[in-house]
């Protein structure tokens, strides 16, 4: 698998976590989601799904699994491209995302979109999620900007 071919998602997500820089971050702070990667991993390892996402755990998938749902979505889409659906209306395609977090599959959807359905001008999304306010500011901050 390469590099996603348009943006780096970390620039976006390193901006929204470490708003002073990560030069200017302290060292704590780094080890601190250091730990809670390695523990996020652990628990998603384990036989009981990771379930309860509190601040510490949905910044820790944002820096280890965030940028790779995204390039995931978009290169199982590259292999079977005439299974995404075409727009109704010519134009608004209208998808639902169930345990959807900070939906990373919408930026893979989306240029998957623009690759092999260009007609789709507009996505009406809804997201559903147990943890849906925890969730909301990454989507603001990390998964609309881009």
């Amino acid at each position: 698998m390469v590099n996603f071919p348009v943006h780096n998602p970390y620039k976006a997500v390193t901006a929204y976590l470490y708003p002073q820089g990560l030069k200017a971050e302290a060292p704590d702070s780094i080890q601190r989601d250091k730990e809670g990667v390695k523990n996020l991993r652990q628990d998603y390892a384990g036989s009981e799904p990771c379930t309860s996402y509190d601040r510490n755990c949905t910044r820790s998938y944002m820096l280890a699994y965030y940028p790779y749902n995204i390039e995931t979505v978009y290169y199982i889409l590259q292999e079977i491209p005439e299974q995404i659906p075409k727009p109704k209306d010519g134009k608004t395609l209208k998808i639902a995302f169930l345990g959807g977090g900070p939906v990373p599959e919408l930026l893979g959807l989306s240029y998957a979109l623009s690759a092999y359905r260009p007609e789709v001008k507009c996505l009406e999304t809804v997201v559903f999620d147990k943890n849906n306010a925890e969730w909301s500011q990454y989507r603001e901050k990390c998964t609309l900007p881009l």
